[in-house]
């Protein structure tokens, strides 16, 4: 087992990936697997201590409100030239 497949199976870059799968060296792994032992270093280090960002105190809340939203049904379909029309004609017969 080579180490670049030690560091992907790894619990700590488990983790890290459930967290921010954007973080995927999966590739970069086959293509150069000498960073491997680096990133194996690295997310060893930090990848415990790492929590989701969601569940952080000052994350942004989802307003899960929607008493102050409503839905316009049958708008008519219309060229990207025309929206802005469109737009002020609903916000005029809405206004």
């Amino acid at each position: 087992m080579t180490d670049a497949t030690k560091l992907i199976e790894g619990e700590e870059y488990q983790k890290l990936l459930k967290l921010y799968p954007e973080l995927d060296f999966t590739q970069a792994l086959s293509d150069n697997p000498a960073i491997a032992e680096y990133l194996k270093m690295v997310i060893g280090k930090e990848a415990m201590q790492a929590t989701d960002p969601l569940l952080s105190a000052n994350a942004p809340k989802l307003d899960d409100d929607l008493s102050m939203y409503f839905v316009i049904n049958n708008l008519p379909k219309c060229k990207e030239d025309k929206v802005a029309k469109l737009i002020t004609l609903i916000t005029k017969t809405l206004g």
